[in-house]
Protein backbone atom coordinates (compact mmCIF):
# COMPACT_ATOMS: atom_id res chain seq x y z
CA UNK A 1 0.00 0.00 0.00
CA UNK A 2 1.34 3.56 -0.51
CA UNK A 3 2.57 5.94 2.24
CA UNK A 4 -0.48 8.20 2.18
CA UNK A 5 0.09 12.01 2.68
CA UNK A 6 -0.32 13.11 5.81
CA UNK A 7 -1.25 16.91 7.46
CA UNK A 8 -2.77 17.43 11.12
CA UNK A 9 -4.36 20.69 11.65
CA UNK A 10 -4.94 22.04 16.19
CA UNK A 11 -6.89 24.45 16.18
CA UNK A 12 -10.11 26.53 18.18
CA UNK A 13 -13.13 28.00 16.32
CA UNK A 14 -13.21 31.54 16.15
CA UNK A 15 -16.63 32.54 15.10
CA UNK A 16 -19.28 34.08 18.02
CA UNK A 17 -19.66 30.84 19.82
CA UNK A 18 -18.08 29.12 22.47
CA UNK A 19 -14.77 28.01 21.21
CA UNK A 20 -14.30 24.69 20.44
CA UNK A 21 -11.39 22.98 20.16
CA UNK A 22 -10.85 20.67 16.48
CA UNK A 23 -8.28 18.52 15.43
CA UNK A 24 -8.17 17.63 10.96
CA UNK A 25 -5.73 14.86 10.64
CA UNK A 26 -5.00 12.64 7.67
CA UNK A 27 -4.16 12.76 3.79
CA UNK A 28 -5.92 16.43 2.25
CA UNK A 29 -6.98 14.30 -0.59
CA UNK A 30 -9.38 11.77 1.23
CA UNK A 31 -12.94 12.78 2.04
CA UNK A 32 -13.60 14.21 5.18
CA UNK A 33 -15.16 11.88 7.90
CA UNK A 34 -16.94 14.26 11.34
CA UNK A 35 -16.81 11.90 14.19
CA UNK A 36 -18.49 13.24 17.10
CA UNK A 37 -18.51 11.84 20.62
CA UNK A 38 -21.43 11.36 23.79
CA UNK A 39 -21.73 11.64 26.95
CA UNK A 40 -18.80 13.94 28.60
CA UNK A 41 -16.20 12.17 26.02
CA UNK A 42 -14.18 14.25 24.45
CA UNK A 43 -11.94 12.97 21.43
CA UNK A 44 -9.18 11.39 23.49
CA UNK A 45 -11.83 8.94 24.35
CA UNK A 46 -11.45 7.73 20.22
CA UNK A 47 -8.89 4.60 20.43
CA UNK A 48 -6.11 4.92 17.82
CA UNK A 49 -6.44 1.72 16.50
CA UNK A 50 -9.94 3.02 14.95
CA UNK A 51 -8.15 6.30 13.90
CA UNK A 52 -5.55 4.37 12.38
CA UNK A 53 -7.44 2.47 9.97
CA UNK A 54 -9.75 5.53 8.96
CA UNK A 55 -7.59 7.49 8.36
CA UNK A 56 -6.67 5.07 5.56
CA UNK A 57 -9.54 6.33 4.03
CA UNK A 58 -10.58 9.50 4.93
CA UNK A 59 -8.73 12.76 6.84
CA UNK A 60 -10.75 12.69 10.09
CA UNK A 61 -12.46 15.97 11.77
CA UNK A 62 -12.80 15.46 15.67
CA UNK A 63 -13.42 17.80 17.94
CA UNK A 64 -14.73 18.30 22.12
CA UNK A 65 -18.17 19.51 22.36
CA UNK A 66 -19.07 22.30 23.94
CA UNK A 67 -17.57 22.46 27.43
CA UNK A 68 -16.00 18.86 27.11
CA UNK A 69 -12.65 18.01 26.87
CA UNK A 70 -9.96 21.33 25.35
CA UNK A 71 -13.36 22.92 24.69
CA UNK A 72 -14.15 23.51 28.12
CA UNK A 73 -10.24 24.59 28.82
CA UNK A 74 -10.92 27.05 26.13
CA UNK A 75 -13.54 29.13 28.05
CA UNK A 76 -15.00 28.53 32.03
CA UNK A 77 -16.94 25.65 32.66
CA UNK A 78 -21.03 26.30 31.83
CA UNK A 79 -22.54 27.98 35.24
CA UNK A 80 -26.11 26.64 36.24
CA UNK A 81 -27.84 30.31 35.76
CA UNK A 82 -26.37 29.50 32.07
CA UNK A 83 -27.55 26.29 31.43
CA UNK A 84 -31.07 27.26 32.25
CA UNK A 85 -31.26 30.49 30.56
CA UNK A 86 -29.96 28.60 27.16
CA UNK A 87 -30.38 24.77 27.03
CA UNK A 88 -27.88 22.63 25.60
CA UNK A 89 -30.08 20.51 22.76
CA UNK A 90 -28.94 18.24 20.08
CA UNK A 91 -29.69 20.53 17.77
CA UNK A 92 -27.18 23.36 19.09
CA UNK A 93 -24.76 20.24 18.97
CA UNK A 94 -25.51 19.88 15.30
CA UNK A 95 -24.98 23.71 15.04
CA UNK A 96 -21.87 23.40 16.60
CA UNK A 97 -20.59 20.66 13.99
CA UNK A 98 -21.31 23.59 11.15
CA UNK A 99 -19.34 25.70 12.84
CA UNK A 100 -16.38 23.30 13.52
CA UNK A 101 -16.26 22.37 9.55
CA UNK A 102 -16.36 25.93 8.66
CA UNK A 103 -13.58 26.67 11.17
CA UNK A 104 -11.54 23.65 9.38
CA UNK A 105 -12.33 24.62 6.07
CA UNK A 106 -14.66 21.56 5.02
CA UNK A 107 -17.81 22.35 3.11
CA UNK A 108 -18.88 18.38 2.75
CA UNK A 109 -18.20 15.37 5.05
CA UNK A 110 -19.40 11.77 6.03
CA UNK A 111 -20.58 11.95 9.68
CA UNK A 112 -20.43 9.19 12.74
CA UNK A 113 -21.92 10.25 16.00
CA UNK A 114 -21.96 7.62 18.78
CA UNK A 115 -24.85 7.87 21.70
CA UNK A 116 -25.46 11.55 21.91
CA UNK A 117 -23.13 12.29 19.38
CA UNK A 118 -25.46 9.87 17.19
CA UNK A 119 -28.81 12.50 18.38
CA UNK A 120 -26.34 15.59 17.00
CA UNK A 121 -25.28 13.87 13.55
CA UNK A 122 -29.54 13.21 13.09
CA UNK A 123 -30.13 16.71 13.67
CA UNK A 124 -26.76 17.61 11.01
CA UNK A 125 -28.63 15.25 9.09
CA UNK A 126 -31.97 17.09 8.79
CA UNK A 127 -30.80 20.41 8.95
CA UNK A 128 -28.01 20.63 7.01
CA UNK A 129 -27.89 17.81 4.27
CA UNK A 130 -26.22 19.77 1.44
CA UNK A 131 -23.09 19.37 3.61
CA UNK A 132 -23.54 16.08 4.44
CA UNK A 133 -22.10 12.92 2.33
CA UNK A 134 -22.96 9.79 4.54
CA UNK A 135 -24.17 9.19 7.46
CA UNK A 136 -22.72 6.52 10.36
CA UNK A 137 -25.62 6.26 13.56
CA UNK A 138 -23.62 4.49 16.31
CA UNK A 139 -25.73 3.12 19.50
CA UNK A 140 -28.31 5.69 19.77
CA UNK A 141 -32.11 6.63 19.27
CA UNK A 142 -34.60 8.81 17.45
CA UNK A 143 -36.00 9.71 20.97
CA UNK A 144 -39.86 9.63 21.99
CA UNK A 145 -41.95 8.12 23.98
CA UNK A 146 -41.14 5.15 22.23
CA UNK A 147 -37.67 5.22 22.51
CA UNK A 148 -36.54 2.13 24.40
CA UNK A 149 -34.26 4.28 27.87
CA UNK A 150 -31.86 2.35 29.77
CA UNK A 151 -32.89 0.23 32.49
CA UNK A 152 -33.04 2.28 36.11
CA UNK A 153 -30.20 -0.28 37.49
CA UNK A 154 -27.75 1.35 35.01
CA UNK A 155 -28.68 4.32 35.63
CA UNK A 156 -28.41 4.31 39.32
CA UNK A 157 -25.26 2.67 39.35
CA UNK A 158 -23.86 5.62 37.02
CA UNK A 159 -24.83 8.24 39.51
CA UNK A 160 -23.93 6.18 42.43
CA UNK A 161 -20.34 6.45 41.21
CA UNK A 162 -20.22 10.18 40.56
CA UNK A 163 -21.52 11.02 43.72
CA UNK A 164 -19.01 8.78 45.44
CA UNK A 165 -15.44 9.46 43.67
CA UNK A 166 -13.77 10.30 40.25
CA UNK A 167 -12.48 6.92 40.37
CA UNK A 168 -15.86 4.91 41.49
CA UNK A 169 -17.31 7.22 38.32
CA UNK A 170 -14.92 5.87 36.55
CA UNK A 171 -15.79 2.51 37.25
CA UNK A 172 -19.09 2.46 37.41
CA UNK A 173 -19.32 4.23 33.41
CA UNK A 174 -16.54 1.10 32.30
CA UNK A 175 -18.97 -1.20 33.43
CA UNK A 176 -21.51 0.45 31.41
CA UNK A 177 -19.52 1.36 28.23
CA UNK A 178 -17.80 -2.08 27.87
CA UNK A 179 -18.29 -5.89 28.33
CA UNK A 180 -17.74 -8.10 31.29
CA UNK A 181 -15.25 -9.69 28.66
CA UNK A 182 -13.47 -6.85 27.46
CA UNK A 183 -12.73 -5.41 31.32
CA UNK A 184 -11.22 -8.66 32.16
CA UNK A 185 -8.94 -8.44 29.16
CA UNK A 186 -8.04 -4.68 29.32
CA UNK A 187 -7.92 -3.28 32.93
CA UNK A 188 -5.99 -0.78 31.34
CA UNK A 189 -8.72 1.14 29.76
CA UNK A 190 -10.11 2.00 33.15
CA UNK A 191 -6.86 3.21 34.34
CA UNK A 192 -6.44 5.18 30.86
CA UNK A 193 -9.89 6.99 31.12
CA UNK A 194 -9.00 7.79 34.93
CA UNK A 195 -6.04 9.78 33.67
CA UNK A 196 -8.33 11.60 30.85
CA UNK A 197 -10.92 12.71 33.63
CA UNK A 198 -8.12 13.59 35.89
CA UNK A 199 -6.41 15.69 32.97
CA UNK A 200 -9.62 17.03 31.16
CA UNK A 201 -12.92 16.92 33.90
CA UNK A 202 -15.92 17.15 32.59
CA UNK A 203 -18.27 20.03 34.84
CA UNK A 204 -21.16 18.47 36.50
CA UNK A 205 -23.03 21.03 35.12
CA UNK A 206 -22.01 20.04 31.60
CA UNK A 207 -22.77 16.44 31.91
CA UNK A 208 -26.53 17.51 33.53
CA UNK A 209 -26.97 19.77 30.37
CA UNK A 210 -26.14 16.65 27.95
CA UNK A 211 -28.08 14.49 29.80
CA UNK A 212 -31.62 16.74 29.26
CA UNK A 213 -30.59 17.40 25.70
CA UNK A 214 -30.76 13.60 25.07
CA UNK A 215 -33.48 13.41 27.23
CA UNK A 216 -35.48 16.25 24.80
CA UNK A 217 -33.99 14.23 21.78
CA UNK A 218 -37.21 13.53 19.13
CA UNK A 219 -36.57 13.17 15.38
CA UNK A 220 -39.00 10.00 15.25
CA UNK A 221 -41.24 12.25 12.91
CA UNK A 222 -38.57 14.01 10.39
CA UNK A 223 -36.05 10.92 10.21
CA UNK A 224 -38.78 9.54 7.44
CA UNK A 225 -37.55 11.81 4.91
CA UNK A 226 -33.99 11.01 5.32
CA UNK A 227 -32.61 10.49 2.44
CA UNK A 228 -28.88 10.37 2.53
CA UNK A 229 -27.04 6.92 3.13
CA UNK A 230 -27.06 5.66 6.61
CA UNK A 231 -25.30 3.20 8.73
CA UNK A 232 -26.66 1.93 11.74
CA UNK A 233 -24.38 0.44 14.23
CA UNK A 234 -25.12 -1.13 17.44
CA UNK A 235 -23.82 -4.22 19.77
CA UNK A 236 -25.60 -7.05 21.27
CA UNK A 237 -24.26 -6.32 24.43
CA UNK A 238 -25.19 -2.54 25.17
CA UNK A 239 -26.72 -1.73 28.31
CA UNK A 240 -26.75 1.89 27.90
CA UNK A 241 -28.73 2.24 25.02
CA UNK A 242 -30.63 -0.48 24.14
CA UNK A 243 -29.96 -2.09 20.37
CA UNK A 244 -33.50 -2.03 19.84
CA UNK A 245 -33.60 1.70 19.36
CA UNK A 246 -30.83 1.13 16.50
CA UNK A 247 -33.58 -1.41 14.79
CA UNK A 248 -36.31 1.54 15.06
CA UNK A 249 -33.85 3.96 13.47
CA UNK A 250 -33.72 1.73 10.58
CA UNK A 251 -37.28 1.09 10.18
CA UNK A 252 -37.47 4.85 9.93
CA UNK A 253 -34.69 5.64 7.46
CA UNK A 254 -35.11 5.08 3.88
CA UNK A 255 -32.13 4.13 3.03
CA UNK A 256 -30.59 2.95 6.55
CA UNK A 257 -28.72 -0.35 6.68
CA UNK A 258 -28.23 -2.19 10.62
CA UNK A 259 -24.65 -3.55 11.06
CA UNK A 260 -24.20 -5.45 14.18
CA UNK A 261 -20.94 -5.81 16.71
CA UNK A 262 -21.90 -9.20 18.41
CA UNK A 263 -20.06 -9.80 21.89
CA UNK A 264 -19.32 -5.92 22.54
CA UNK A 265 -20.54 -3.33 24.85
CA UNK A 266 -21.83 0.32 24.63
CA UNK A 267 -18.18 1.85 23.63
CA UNK A 268 -18.09 -1.25 20.47
CA UNK A 269 -15.40 1.33 18.46
CA UNK A 270 -13.05 0.58 21.55
CA UNK A 271 -13.34 -2.80 21.88
CA UNK A 272 -13.58 -3.81 18.31
CA UNK A 273 -11.61 -1.00 16.57
CA UNK A 274 -11.05 -3.09 13.33
CA UNK A 275 -13.87 -4.24 12.36
CA UNK A 276 -16.09 -0.75 13.47
CA UNK A 277 -13.28 0.70 11.00
CA UNK A 278 -14.05 -1.51 7.93
CA UNK A 279 -17.68 -1.56 8.17
CA UNK A 280 -17.66 2.29 8.04
CA UNK A 281 -15.25 2.07 5.47
CA UNK A 282 -16.72 0.44 3.10
CA UNK A 283 -20.38 1.29 3.83
CA UNK A 284 -18.91 5.32 3.32
CA UNK A 285 -17.46 4.37 -0.12
CA UNK A 286 -20.05 2.52 -1.15
CA UNK A 287 -22.49 5.12 -0.70
CA UNK A 288 -19.95 7.69 -2.03
CA UNK A 289 -20.45 5.70 -5.68
CA UNK A 290 -23.61 5.42 -5.37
Amino acid sequence: MPRLRQSRRVAYTQDHGPPLYYELTGDPAAPVLVMIRGLSRTLRHWPEPLLAALKEHFRLLLFDNRGVGRSRSAHAAPQWAAVLRQPLTTTSMANDVVRVMAAAGVERAHVFGMSLGGMAAQQFALRHRARLMGLVLGCTSCGGWQAQRPRLDVMLSLAKGRLTSQRAAIEAEAAVQLSAGYRQRHPEVVDAWQRLAMREPTAFATILAQVAAGMRHNTRAQLPRLKVPTLVMTSDQDRLMPPSNSVTLVGLIAAAELFWVPGAGHDYVTEQPERCARAISRFLHAAAAS
